[in-house]
């Protein structure tokens, strides 16, 4: 789409120019972005569908591209003053490592995953931590900044919040039973989990109540409970 936006500022300032598109396929998912396709045709833009084998450098400086196009069946040539690659968006190399520190995960492309496609399309099971922009995948900027004022919502409900919900299970550990072999540690998905003395201790604040470390503990030293919370009046929290 992106090179079908540029192809049709080309021919409105300079009509003359050729330009040519050549694609394996064209997918015009947004919207109004069958309109702007359209647009291109109206404007004599070319779309050849096949891959580009070749791109050699003529003695008059200008491209020849060499191209098999696949509707017409046959193989094109076809010099060019200038060839621009439509390159992919790939994840940032250093991505894998922020998932990590921050215990979120990601998708088999490498992007970070969210919760859930519809009904939290900009959440993460982290609590507070949300997605924007590129990082979920690759995006145009009208859905980049529609995803980032989503993701400000989703802040701003938690920090004008008089009131937070937690999950009302935690998990607890058996001190006597557990014999420090950390494997509860690992399979904690929200770092909830850290090792004192040899013994592992549950972070209430980070706990999820998901139960991963329930079902992984080889000793039977985890186990779900109900969270004990403690209810402090309006009075009693100012000194009233």
């Amino acid at each position: 789409m992106y090179a079908i936006k540029q192809a049709i500022l080309i021919k409105e300032k300079y009509p003359d120019t050729e330009v040519a598109i050549f694609y394996m396929d064209i997918r015009a998912f947004g919207k109004g972005y069958e309109d702007l396709y359209e647009r291109a045709q109206l404007q004599r833009v070319r779309f050849i569908r096949g891959k580009v084998a070749r791109i050699i450098q003529t003695p008059k400086k200008s491209l020849l591209v060499q191209a098999e196009d696949t509707l017409a069946g046959r193989v094109i040539r076809s010099e060019f003053d200038m060839v621009v690659l439509s390159t992919a968006i790939v994840p940032s190399a250093d991505s894998d490592k922020l998932a990590e520190i921050l215990s979120i995960r990601r998708g088999e492309d490498g992007f970070f995953k969210e919760s859930h496609l519809k009904t939290c399309p900009v959440d993460t099971p982290v609590s507070g931590i949300y997605l924007a922009g590129v990082s979920q995948g690759p995006k145009d900027i009208t859905d980049s900044i529609t995803q980032a004022l989503a993701a400000a919502q989703r802040v701003s409900s938690i920090l004008s919040a008089a009131e937070v919900i937690i999950e009302p299970l935690i998990a607890r550990v058996n001190e006597e039973l557990c014999d420090g072999c950390r494997i509860c540690e690992l399979a904690c998905s929200y770092n909830a989990i850290v090792m004192k003395k040899e013994k592992a201790q549950v972070i209430e604040g980070a706990c999820k109540g998901c139960g991963e470390c329930v079902a992984v503990c080889p000793k039977m030293a985890i186990h779900a409970f109900q969270r004990k919370i403690n209810f402090i009046s309006q009075h009693e929290n100012y000194g009233g």
